[in-house]
């Protein structure tokens, strides 16, 4: 229970999981502080994340732009070809075996 600002106690469970927090890359929990219970921004979600279409999130609180699975020039190793990768939170070219 919490006091809100009219004086009249009402339920609130604090520190509980919940998803309509404003930030798309970090975690939801509930939170008794303005005298009723308000789901606000916690911990950042890992990177990776997906936040949107062709987005995702990059460890940090971010969301940002990465296309997966795109051919790409700087696979490590010239033996193989690259493609994209966002599992990390950030666009980075893995290699493959040549097909």
């Amino acid at each position: 229970m919490v006091c809100n600002g009219s004086g009249t106690c009402v339920a609130c469970v604090a520190g509980g999981a919940c998803t309509t927090n404003t930030s798309v890359c970090k975690n939801g929990v509930n939170s008794c502080a303005t005298g009723s219970q308000v789901c606000v921004d916690g911990s950042n979600k890992m990177g990776g994340v997906t936040c949107g279409s062709n987005m995702v999130c990059d460890g940090n609180g971010n969301c940002g732009s990465c296309t997966a699975n795109q051919s790409c020039a700087t696979s490590p190793n010239p033996c193989y070809t690259g493609i994209t990768s966002c599992t990390t939170g950030t666009m980075v070219c893995n290699t493959t075996p040549r097909r």
